[in-house]
């Protein structure tokens, strides 16, 4: 790790003493006192706040309980490289979005970049990509002749949807305008519209494609969907920074680390663990 300010003028402050001529023990002992002060703070700000909710494969307790996934994985990789300390706590994503924004949270993987998040958040670069489909019940797609979201507007086809997810401007602008809000139905867990489509409770909803396929397979029984061929929006993926809790100069650290395990070869073992289509 890069010395700091404070631990320059610490070895300033020891190389300027001569300890063979001190003759008070007094003076030692607060030198050390100086000393632990000024590590704890160093390894204090060197501590990031991520949050994460249950997201396979990229954020997930495995059968033991612990903290695994693509990005679980990856961010653990890039801290140790920064000498960082990461602390996770499990937060629902609309909740985690707002503590980014008032810095009570440092960072989120996982995260599309949109025009609102930018005023409030530094991205990285991006990591991985994701794909969004509509999902609905196995052998209903020829029921749905749907070409675009907007062929949705005025039908009877009920749209599950997860609070505080980015579906693509298409879906931001229908939804705020009013023109799609009456076929929208909102979760604050994504995993509940798997349930709600057994249940003919919705008609379909949208999803990233891999995490998708990896959540139907931890529900039990196994739900009947498939992919409908309406394309509905994909994009690049980044890890996003709080502006009021993170600073510049960590997210170019970061972004220079994360250079340096693509380079390494390191991001691509960890999408070739995780990215399992089968």
């Amino acid at each position: 790790m890069q010395k700091t300010k404070l631990t320059f003028a610490l070895n300033e402050l020891f190389s300027n003493l001569e300890f063979k001529k001190m003759k008070r023990p007094i003076s030692i002992i607060l030198l050390l006192v100086c000393s632990i002060i000024i590590l704890a703070a160093e390894s204090k700000a060197c501590e990031l706040k991520v949050g994460w909710e249950p997201w396979p494969p990229f954020q997930f307790e495995n059968s033991n309980g612990v903290l695994n996934g693509l990005d679980i994985e990856l961010l653990n990789i890039l801290f140790d490289h920064m000498q960082c300390k990461p602390l996770f706590f499990r937060i629902r994503w609309t909740a985690h979005l707002e503590r980014i924004k008032n810095g009570t949270m440092d960072l989120a993987a996982s995260a599309s970049w949109s025009e609102e998040r930018a005023q409030y958040a530094y991205f990285s670069k991006s990591y991985r990509t994701e794909e969004v489909g509509l999902f609905i019940r196995k052998g209903e797609s020829k029921k749905y002749p749907f070409k675009s979201l907007e062929d949705i507007i005025g039908s009877e086809f009920t749209l599950g949807a997860t609070e505080g997810y980015y579906y693509g401007d298409l879906f931001e602008q229908l939804v705020k305008t009013g023109r799609l809000s009456k076929n929208v139905k909102f979760v604050e867990d994504t995993s509940y519209n798997f349930h709600k489509l057994a249940a003919n409770r919705i008609d379909g909803f949208l999803m990233d494609h891999i995490a998708a396929i990896h959540m139907k397979k931890e529900i039990d029984p196994p739900p009947e969907v498939e992919r409908h061929a309406m394309e509905i929006y994909s994009c690049n993926i980044y890890i996003m920074f709080s502006k009021k809790s993170v600073s510049p100069e960590t997210v170019d650290l970061f972004n220079l680390k994360l250079a340096e395990i693509r380079k390494e070869g390191i991001h691509a073992q960890i999408m070739k663990k995780y990215i399992d289509l089968e």
